[in-house]
């Protein structure tokens, strides 16, 4: 799997890149999107809300050698109490162009909604972050795109807007 993945539209770019549609592509894409270092406990909350506190670390500890399986580039990172897979991704550079009020280049890296036809079904909560995510990024792109356009008209660059 190469070090960078799409993750903003369609979820097929993100499947070329290697990413598998089910709880490991899950883990995967949260933890790119996260960007960092997740707390094993966070993890276990979010795959198995409804499981046990034992059982759900015993799950996630077989869904981790389930991804070690997979030919990732970086490998997936882990110590006793977190996870972190540092790969690049355009969802952090689009969130680097928003901090930075880059709104072209915010505005160009937004390619559409956070994996876009990515369905991966009882998977805990998941889905619902997956759903929220969609929503903030969505709406951070719909402001920043409408800055741009008011920006870009103000200029009298009415075609570009």
């Amino acid at each position: 799997m190469p070090a960078r993945l799409s993750l903003l539209g369609p979820a097929s770019a993100a499947a070329e890149a290697g990413l598998p549609f089910d709880r490991r592509g899950c883990l995967l894409a949260y933890l790119t999107v996260e960007g960092g270092w997740v707390g094993r406990e966070r993890l276990a909350l979010l795959f198995w809300p409804d499981a046990d506190e034992t059982t759900a670390k015993r799950n996630l500890r077989q869904l981790v050698l389930r991804v070690r399986r997979l030919p990732l580039d970086p490998p997936l990172e882990a110590t006793a109490d977190a996870l972190r897979w540092p790969v690049a991704c355009d969802v952090a550079d689009f969130r680097r162009a928003l901090a930075a009020g880059d709104a072209p280049a915010a505005v160009d890296l937004y390619g559409g909604p956070l994996l876009d036809g990515f369905a991966v079904h009882d998977v805990g909560g998941f889905d619902a972050w997956l759903e929220g995510e969609r929503d903030r990024l969505r709406l951070a792109f719909l402001d920043v795109g409408l800055r741009h356009s008011d920006a870009l008209v103000y200029s009298g660059r009415y075609e570009e807007a």
